[in-house]
């Protein structure tokens, strides 16, 4: 028995149904494949509208960023201006009120204490003019001038200063006594200090005198309440015993020294040539 089968031949229908098929396969794909070329080029065409849309934002975006910075430039420029006309207007009218304060005022750099401003009243305490006194150091006129660190370190801790009694010393070397306030600010960009001195030379010699009468006073009170308790115990009955024993035991003392006196009388009434002792005729 054959094992290979026999071989199968199509008849002509199944060929030109097999042509056929393979016919309507082609026009779909030819149908498909249009369709995808209109889609393609649909496609590109909106990825071209998309791209020219984006590249219009884009250039848009540009302008407005441009115009954005130069408007900000512009802003920032405007308000720098405004913020140093303030600056200014501040400065003028501090200069106006410090001038016109009827207290000595003084405006020192915090770094070295170097006077950057000073009023009418601040050179006629320091003995100097206002111009004489720009640049000149502040520690200077401090009899201690540690102390000026001590009150900077005092405004760095608490934020200002107030009523500081110190001593300075004038052109003239006279010692002055004031009370310091300190405020910190910025003057021409600078930090710096509002310092104001106010005269108290007056109320301290008033002080002074005063302790020194109450000093004298204390002493009159004690040497008073010595001179009673002196008074007080001598007018005791106590004192008085003691002054009449006192006078007692005088009297006795001179007596007993009065007794060899008497003695040495009476030898000398016994005359020459008798016996001491011997008695005295009548």
């Amino acid at each position: 028995m054959d094992a290979n089968p026999p071989h199968y031949a199509p008849s002509r229908d199944d060929l030109l149904a097999e042509v056929a098929a393979l016919r309507q396969r082609v026009t779909t794909l030819e149908r498909d494949k249009q369709d995808l070329e209109v889609m393609l080029e649909m496609a590109t065409d909106h990825a071209d509208a998309v791209s020219e849309v984006l590249r219009q934002e884009r250039d848009d975006l540009e302008v407005m960023l441009e115009m954005t910075t130069d408007h900000a430039d512009a802003v920032e420029e405007e308000l720098h201006q405004k913020t140093e006309e303030a600056l200014r207007r501040s400065e003028r009218q501090l200069r106006m009120i410090v001038t016109a304060t009827p207290v000595p005022v003084l405006i020192s750099r915090v770094s070295d204490g170097a006077i950057l401003y000073a009023n009418h009243m601040a050179g006629a305490l320091l003995g100097l003019s206002e111009e004489t006194l720009l640049g000149r150091r502040l520690p200077e006129f401090a009899q201690q001038p540690a102390e000026w660190q001590h009150l900077l370190d005092q405004v760095q801790g608490a934020g200002s200063v107030d009523a500081y009694e110190m001593q300075i010393q004038t052109a003239a070397r006279t010692s002055v006594w004031v009370a310091v306030a300190l405020r910190p600010l910025a003057f021409d960009d600078v930090a710096s200090m509002l310092v104001t001195l106010y005269d108290i030379t007056e109320r301290k010699q008033r002080e002074q005198h005063l302790q020194q009468q109450v000093q004298a006073l204390r002493i009159e009170i004690d040497q008073s309440k010595k001179a009673r308790q002196v008074a007080e115990v001598t007018e005791s009955d106590y004192f008085r015993r003691l002054q009449h024993e006192a006078r007692t035991l005088r009297s006795r003392g001179t007596s007993r020294r009065a007794l060899p006196a008497a003695s040495e009388g009476k030898d000398d009434v016994s005359g020459p040539g008798r016996l001491a002792g011997t008695p005295v005729d009548a």
